[in-house]
């Protein structure tokens, strides 16, 4: 492992301090721990926060310990692991030195690998080699745990910060930033890691995700919503609000409690689904050669004959009534 391109040693901090500094560590969030670092991060109040300029433009301020043994240390702009080059501002993979601690559970879990971006490299040598970065935290990582708008590849970009010897690197790691408003679609079609959302460990707030349908919910990336397309309206809709929304006029027009409450406990009646088929209203074929984007349908299920049978209906919008077009 080699550092490159040798920048001078930063100046050492002059910002004296106060009885404050000690007291304003906030919330751990994943509390990562690098098990055999010399190096060791303390965040010592809030700083700005600015969600608008990504990962780097989310700040705390903070001191490495030992502060003079850091401070002491040539800087630079790059550096390889295995003839892999990185550079700061990369997003990487580090390996297992880790651990996360479950104030919950009041254990600590070991994690294959965890993503973070490279801020500062920092060494005494070519073979000592050390890096500040910033943490992608896993959903399950933030105070409040996952919750049903989080992705399945989802990761949350945070402004906690630890010092991990460089050699844990293993490899570049992709992690675009999806902005909602600049597009409908999560990138890589949600199948490998992204991030949208910011969370600042020192006081435990979350940036705002953009919200949609009548229910004024963020989206899930997993589950696309269904866009209006009358151009007064363009409401964007979640395919469960549609499906709710289906049922429940179903159950008023047909269900009876004392006819049906003993036999049909509530949400057992009828299943209902959002099918995408083509314009026709045929189940859609990606070798028929027609231009025409799927058609959203909602197919109802009615169990209260044997066999179940199955009908269909146009999706009416949520906000305008209007069917799509």
């Amino acid at each position: 492992m080699a550092p490159l391109n040798e920048e001078k040693p930063a100046r050492k901090s002059k910002r004296p301090r106060d009885d404050s500094d000690d007291k304003g560590e906030g919330h751990s969030g994943a509390n990562r721990i690098e098990l055999d670092c010399p190096f060791q991060i303390e965040t010592l109040r809030q700083a700005a926060f600015d969600s608008s300029s990504a990962t780097e433009g989310m700040k705390s301020v903070y001191t490495v310990r030992p502060g003079a043994a850091w401070d002491s240390l040539s800087r630079f702009k790059s550096f390889s692991v295995n003839d892999e080059h990185f550079a700061i501002h990369d997003n990487v993979h580090i390996t297992r030195a880790f651990t996360h601690f479950d104030r919950a559970r009041g254990t600590r879990v070991e994690k294959e690998e965890w993503a973070a971006r490279v801020l500062e490299i920092a060494g005494f040598d070519e073979a000592h080699v050390y890096l500040r970065v910033m943490w992608f935290y896993l959903p399950e990582e933030l105070p409040d745990g996952r919750e049903d708008h989080h992705g399945y590849e989802e990761l949350i970009a945070t402004n906690d910060m630890s010092i991990v010897d460089a050699s844990r690197v293993n490899g570049h790691a992709n992690i675009p930033q999806w902005i909602e408003t600049d597009q409908d679609d999560p990138p890589n079609d949600s199948s490998s890691p992204y991030w949208r959302q910011t969370f600042d460990k020192v006081t435990g707030e979350l940036s705002d995700l953009e919200l949609h349908c009548i229910c004024l919910d963020p989206q899930n990336p997993d589950d696309p919503l269904i866009r209006c397309t009358d151009p007064d309206c363009g409401v964007r809709m979640h395919r469960h609000c549609i499906c709710d929304s289906a049922e429940s006029d179903l159950l008023e027009r047909h269900y009876d409690r004392r006819r049906d409450g003993a036999r049909f406990p509530p949400g057992t009646m009828f299943s209902v689904a959002v099918v995408d088929k083509d314009p026709k209203g045929d189940p859609q074929n990606p070798d028929n050669n027609n231009d025409e984007p799927p058609h959203p349908w909602i197919e109802i299920t009615d169990h209260r004959s044997s066999p179940p049978k199955i009908w269909e209906r146009e999706v009416l919008c949520l906000e305008c009534s209007q069917p799509l077009a």
